[in-house]
């Protein structure tokens, strides 16, 4: 697996600017953002499957 830094690097600025679109505010979307990636550092068997699924 990628080490996490080169992830956020990679897919901050897309998954940022989905969730922008969704909620058209740039704190909420940078808050959710950044929880996003906090919630990664230790990802359950779901997110772990999820995480997989996309590569």
């Amino acid at each position: 697996m990628q080490d996490m830094e080169q992830i956020y690097e990679q897919y901050f600025e897309t998954v940022y600017k989905y969730l922008f679109c969704l909620t058209r505010n740039s704190d909420i979307a940078e808050e959710l953002t950044q929880e996003n990636f906090e919630d990664m550092q230790e990802p359950d068997a779901t997110e772990y499957t999820l995480i997989e699924n996309e590569q």
